[in-house]
């Protein structure tokens, strides 16, 4: 879910892919809020016990995910590669 308007996929790619210009972009702060949910566990005396889990969400704009979304797929070739020279190498 986003809060803006979509961008097309060419000037995503050229935003993104253009680190003078991401180093530019003005990110928009992410809409965040926190959502509880109550766990449920036997404790040491056989009894339930719950427990309030916080889990923190947030929405970021297209543009700004777009962006997130390219950087997390450049580093995660990186990751693998230096993984497999590691463990293969």
């Amino acid at each position: 879910m986003h809060f803006d308007s979509s961008f097309g996929l060419r000037k995503v790619q050229a935003i993104a892919a253009a680190p003078h210009v991401v180093a530019q972009h003005v990110f928009y702060p992410s809409i965040s809020y926190t959502v509880e949910s109550e766990t449920v566990r036997v404790d040491a005396h056989n009894k339930l016990a719950t427990k309030v889990k916080e889990r923190p969400v947030a929405y970021a704009s297209h543009l700004d995910a777009r962006i997130y979304s390219y950087y997390a797929q450049q580093l995660q070739q990186q990751y693998k590669a230096v993984f497999t020279v590691a463990k293969f190498g």
